[in-house]
């Protein structure tokens, strides 16, 4: 496992990395990665419990949370940077009450 400060010496912080301030440099607008997408119309995901590691802003999460496609039993996404966490909690509230609508 490679210890912590291997993670922090990366610019994991909104508007790092020429983002625009407030997005974190790792954000892809929203949108779970396409792979993503295809295994969940393919059932991939049915029934199971999904675990994103090092989930970043959240978009697979959020995508799988929300939609009716995954047949996730749930989803738990994690990272290391507090701001991708503060990022992903915003996308997966905005996501539930979506899905909710």
């Amino acid at each position: 496992m490679l210890p912590r400060a291997y993670f922090e010496s990366f610019v994991y912080r909104r508007g790092g990395e020429g983002a625009p301030e407030g997005v974190v440099p790792w954000d892809t607008g929203g949108k779970a990665q396409p792979c993503v997408v295809s295994a969940a119309e393919r059932g991939a995901f049915a029934g199971a419990w999904v675990l994103d590691c090092g989930c970043g802003a959240g978009e697979n999460a959020a995508f799988l949370a929300a939609s009716p496609a995954s047949l996730a039993r749930g989803v738990v996404g994690f990272d290391v940077s507090p701001d991708a966490v503060a990022a992903a909690e915003e996308r997966g509230a905005a996501a539930v009450a979506a899905a909710a609508a």
